[in-house]
């Protein structure tokens, strides 16, 4: 409202004097219309120039901001680049690598003094399982000889208190099942009855029969005893290693050491035990 009567204002005072000067009214009127549009539409146009503007500016100044972060994080790759991998060593030493390495040695003790101790007691076919049968073998055109276990290639049964009765899968192997029998240190002699079949007398154990199969378990448990040391003589290079490296420090190296010597001496008594069970089945005590 202010604006329209200022305008009114405006006109009129024009009106007053050009008319003295002898302008007509109508050329008066036109002239004073023209020159208010003009200045309206200026107003109406600097704000948007002026805000059309600074958005030009901000968007430069952005882009210029961006360059230079681009630059900074691309000299910071270049000092990563020049120190090389920063990345720490990696641990030698896992101890449950080792203990799984110790409670193997346990297992196959188990499964070999299994075959041992029952030849004292009554006759059964497991104390054939230990027997591996050498036989050829075709591949890609070149026969060659691997071992298999009796067991898969036979089936061993009891015939009476003495004696196992073995009956070959494959007539063509009771040669070689024959022959492995008989180098296996068991003390068994097998007699073929037929062309598929051994009788295997097994006699009963003397006092010297069972020194000597007491004998064998002492060497299948010292067997155990020493993979179990082996075990911990490199699992203690692995720690010292750990330690030069400055992977761990000293007070955790010797933490560690004493672990696994704890580890070592709890499995070592474990098959102490078990030759002590097989050792008094074995000699009758």
């Amino acid at each position: 409202m202010s604006l329209v009567r200022g305008r009114d204002s405006f006109v009129k005072l024009l009106c007053v004097c050009q008319c003295q000067l002898g302008v007509p009214r109508t050329t008066i009127i036109r002239t004073s219309k023209r020159r208010l549009l003009a200045r309206q539409h200026a107003s109406f146009q600097t704000p948007a120039l002026a805000i059309r503007a600074s958005l030009t500016t901000s968007a430069q100044a952005l882009k210029s901001k961006g360059k230079g972060k681009s630059k900074g994080k691309t000299a910071a790759n270049i000092d990563t680049a020049e120190m090389g991998d920063t990345s720490l060593p990696s641990e030698s030493f896992h101890m449950d690598e080792h203990e799984k390495a110790m409670r193997n040695a346990i297992d196959r003790l188990r499964v070999a003094l299994k075959s041992t101790v029952d030849r004292v007691g009554r006759v059964n076919p497991s104390i054939l399982s230990s027997v591996k049968v050498e036989l050829p073998i075709d591949i890609d055109g070149r026969v060659e000889k691997r071992q298999q276990p009796l067991l898969d290639l036979a089936l061993v049964k009891v015939k009476d208190a003495v004696t196992l009765l073995v009956s070959a899968f494959d007539p063509d192997n009771l040669k070689e099942i024959e022959r492995a029998i008989g180098i296996a240190n068991l003390g068994l002699t097998p007699n073929r009855i037929d062309k598929q079949t051994l009788s295997i007398s097994v006699p009963k154990p003397t006092v010297e029969s069972r020194q000597v199969l007491s004998r064998q378990a002492q060497t299948l448990c010292e067997h155990a005893r020493t993979s179990i040391r082996t075990s911990r003589n490199l699992g203690m290079k692995e720690i010292r290693s750990d330690q030069d490296r400055k992977v761990i420090g000293e007070d955790e190296s010797r933490k560690q050491g004493k672990k696994l010597d704890e580890l070592s001496r709890r499995h070592t008594k474990e098959v102490d035990d078990i030759f002590d069970a097989a050792s008094k089945i074995i000699l009758d005590k």
